[in-house]
This record gives C-alpha cells, sequence and structure tokens, in this order.
C-alpha cells in the first residue's frame, strides 16, 4: 500500500493505492498527526478509490480499526470519512466503522464519491 497526504485548510486527504496494509495504514495516520498543519478539530478523509483490500483478514480489518481508535481520541478528531467506490472496500469500511466505534462517537462515515465525503464533513 502507497499514500499520498494532501493537507487541505481544515481536513486532510490520504490517497491510497495498491494492496491495503495495517502497518502502511498505522505510518499513514500517525504521518496525519504528525504533519505541521495538523490541528485538534481537525477532519480527515481516505481515500481507497486505488486501494484493493481484497486479502484483508478480519484481523487485520480490527487492527486497522484499533489503531485508529486510539489515535482519534489522542489527537482530537472533529470527524473522519472514507472513500470507497468499489464494493468490496466499501464493505470492508462498513465493518471498520463497527470495530472503530469508541465512547468518543467522533463521527465516521463512507462514501462512493469525494464530493459526498467533503459535502458530508462541512455541511452536515
Amino acid at each position: 500500500m502507497k499514500y499520498e497526504i494532501a493537507s487541505c485548510e481544515k481536513y486532510f486527504l490520504v490517497t491510497t493505492t495498491g494492496p491495503a496494509d495495517p502497518d502502511v495504514y498505522e505510518k499513514s495516520l500517525d504521518a496525519i498527526f504528525n504533519h505541521p498543519d495538523w490541528r485538534p478539530g481537525h477532519c480527515y478523509i481516505y481515500d481507497h478509490t486505488l486501494l484493493d483490500a481484497s486479502k484483508l483478514t478480519k484481523a487485520d480489518v480490527e487492527r486497522i480499526a484499533e489503531i485508529a481508535r486510539v489515535r482519534r481520541t489522542r489527537y482530537g478528531v472533529r470527524k473522519s470519512a472514507v472513500v470507497a467506490p468499489n464494493d468490496v472496500e466499501y464493505g470492508i469500511v462498513r465493518m471498520w466503522m463497527v470495530y472503530a466505534e469508541d465512547e468518543t462517537k467522533i463521527p465516521t462515515n463512507v462514501f462512493r464519491t469525494l464530493d459526498e465525503a467533503i459535502d458530508w464533513l462541512f455541511n452536515e
């Protein structure tokens, strides 16, 4: 899995490509929170349009959820969104959302397009 991070005005956009990898996901999330532009209250979007999550196991999804749960609370995430236009990735993200839910109730949602994700982050 490869990723690119773009710092936008009030959110970060992480574009992923290739086979999904929990270790790389962890590095990408840490890269967001260690970025000089990160501030508590920001949001982030993972765009998995070009990601292949077909080989992820249930244990991988649970691990990715735990990574996200701990960091979202620690770094003051306001909202997070995922773009997953393909059915496999969309379904895996929905499963991840169940595992990643925590007591903070940080809103997270999955969308088929980037425009829908941005609209939800800032117009809901």
